[in-house]
């Protein structure tokens, strides 16, 4: 009689995921119920999905500004219904903050107003090569509130006072 063979817990867990694997390609409806399970899942546990996601992005921080900064647009783009088409790449982050020609700083811990900030030229568009970039936060604070004609007016204020 042959001896018998044993299983260890992680042969046993890589067999289950496996035949999991196995059930969820073969049928496309199973696709479907897995999708509308995880939805209501997530929607019933918003806590804990905002608990794991902090714990995920402790032990895998972004190494870089722009790594940063590219993870921020694609969400902001997703939750906006955005297009996006960036890449790490395309994020070259200036000396010098090319609209008020301050130096901008490279921490990657905190915002101020000499941190980068993505900007796009035409907001009717997304986060799309040739249409983003890199400018300081103050600047993009500015520009994101105010229109040609507030600005002409501050500008003219304070032409006044010098």
């Amino acid at each position: 009689m042959p001896a018998k063979k044993y299983f260890t817990n992680e042969e046993k867990r890589q067999a289950q995921l496996e035949a999991n694997r196995r059930w969820y390609h073969s049928k496309p409806e199973n696709k479907e119920l897995v999708a509308k399970l995880t939805r209501e899942w997530r929607d019933n546990n918003r806590d804990r999905v905002n608990e794991l996601s902090r714990e995920l992005y402790i032990k895998n921080p972004p190494r870089t500004r722009e790594a940063t900064m590219l993870k921020a647009s694609r969400r902001r783009a997703r939750i906006n219904s955005l297009e996006f088409n960036l890449e790490l790449e395309d994020i070259v982050i200036p000396d010098v903050c090319p609209v008020l020609e301050i130096p901008l700083s490279r921490d990657n811990s905190k915002t101020a107003f000499n941190s980068p900030s993505l900007d796009r030229r035409d907001t009717s568009k997304g986060y799309i090569k040739g249409n983003v970039f890199v400018i300081s936060w103050r600047a993009n604070r500015i520009k994101s509130d105010a229109t040609i004609e507030e600005l002409q007016k501050i500008l003219a204020y304070a032409s006044q006072l010098r």
